[in-house]
């Protein structure tokens, strides 16, 4: 069982990856914003997770913004990332083709897919 981080500000899409995920055996945590999960994150109480899913456009913190903060925080730097967004940015493209713990699933996906991604996310050595 891995500890998945679910990062979205559209709240139905977020309860549904969340359900989806925790479906499948995962420990999961939904949080709404890029700022919540940086708060998530650095909270010594909390589960460091096993990856980290989450959404590229968001108000505040959005997707890229999160994944800058994380490669700050010398133990998850090396955590895997998997970002969803309806079309490939320039910023997401460039990590995919030069961080090897990236991965992109784009919007809309079946739940196979996003489990593969998942699955393979937490297969990625940290």
């Amino acid at each position: 069982m891995a500890k998945i981080l679910v990062v979205d500000d559209e709240r139905s899409l977020l309860e549904s990856l969340v359900d989806v995920i925790r479906y499948h055996g995962h420990d999961v945590t939904g949080v709404a914003s890029g700022e919540a999960a940086l708060q998530f994150l650095r909270d010594p109480g909390n589960p460091e997770p096993d990856l980290i899913v989450s959404d590229v456009l968001m108000p505040g913190v959005d997707g890229l913004q999160l994944f800058a903060a994380i490669k700050q925080e010398p133990k998850l730097s090396q955590k895997p990332v998997l970002f969803l967004s309806a079309s490939i940015h320039d910023g997401v493209e460039k990590l995919i083709k030069d961080v090897p713990h990236v991965l992109f699933l784009q919007k809309p996906f079946d739940p196979d897919t996003l489990l593969e991604h998942i699955q393979q996310g937490i297969n990625m050595p940290s």
